[in-house]
């Protein structure tokens, strides 16, 4: 119920909405809907919990300096046991409607949403994955890109302009918090971002300063346990692993027609426009 009151996320929500129209699965946020909520019983929950213990795939994941036989003792006393299970699918092909469609709502608020949703073919790993990862960096991903130079900085359209992957169902996101009176000027400039891109401008120089950003922040991420133990996880789900040394090599060997080639393969579909009130 809180949702309402974080007008960035309720925007960002209400834009997965539009983006996922036809597969309403991929609508439901991760902690649910309050309808379904309501109708759960005890007993409901607590067959749906016997029936996941018994079929569903489990991974266990440790990490840290253990006695790894121990671990393996103690988890097979919790009367687990290798299973066959029908493995779930982790990507989703999200639909191109090869059109922009906007929905608009109005509520009492001082600064306007405006969230932009592409189709973009390229998933985790997959092909162009590298190249996306850099031109993401480009497009509205790092305080070096276009967005946040050119829509934040130098025109002062925004209070904040970012743009964010996700490889697992082909989409890219815009987010930008703009003054509802400059909404049709910051969809154009976002628009000259893109096609910017598209035509290759852009310095080989920022390319390599953004591929360094992506490469800093994934050795900082070797430090977290976590990271770990959540990259173990998406390697069972998706059957792919990539060593470190790999995942390095692949970045710093995206060149600029690979990413032009990726910013070819945008197209916008969806907008979500929250404003506030006119008097």
């Amino acid at each position: 119920m809180s949702v309402a009151d974080d007008k960035q996320y309720y925007a960002a929500q209400q834009l997965n909405t539009a983006l996922f129209a036809d597969e309403p699965a991929q609508q439901v946020p991760s902690y649910g809907t309050a309808s379904d909520l309501a109708a759960l019983t005890a007993e409901g929950l607590y067959d749906y919990y016997q029936m996941m213990i018994q079929n569903d795939q489990i991974d266990i994941i440790v990490t840290g300096d253990v006695d790894e036989a121990a671990v393996l003792a103690q988890w097979q006393q919790a009367g687990f046991e290798d299973r066959l299970t029908g493995r779930p699918r982790p990507f989703y092909q999200h639909h191109n409607t090869n059109q922009y469609v906007e929905v608009s709502e109005q509520q009492a608020l001082s600064q306007a949403k405006l969230n932009l949703g592409y189709d973009l073919p390229v998933f985790y790993r997959g092909n162009h994955y590298y190249a996306a990862l850099v031109f993401n960096e480009l497009f509205g991903g790092s305080p070096l890109s276009k967005l946040f130079m050119n829509v934040r900085e130098k025109a002062s359209l925004a209070y904040y302009a970012s743009s964010s992957l996700d490889t697992f169902r082909g989409v890219l996101k815009v987010q930008a918090g703009i003054d509802g009176k400059n909404h049709d000027q910051v969809l154009a400039i976002i628009a000259a971002q893109l096609t910017a891109i598209q035509a290759g401008d852009f310095t080989d120089d920022l390319v390599e300063q953004l591929k360094l950003g992506l490469i800093n922040d994934f050795e900082s991420s070797l430090d977290s346990q976590r990271t770990f133990a959540v990259q173990a996880l998406i390697d069972d789900l998706t059957q792919q692993r990539v060593t470190d040394t790999e995942w390095l090599w692949q970045i710093q060997s995206v060149t600029r027609e690979q990413i032009i080639a990726v910013a070819k393969m945008v197209t916008l579909n969806n907008g979500f426009f929250l404003s506030g009130v006119t008097a």
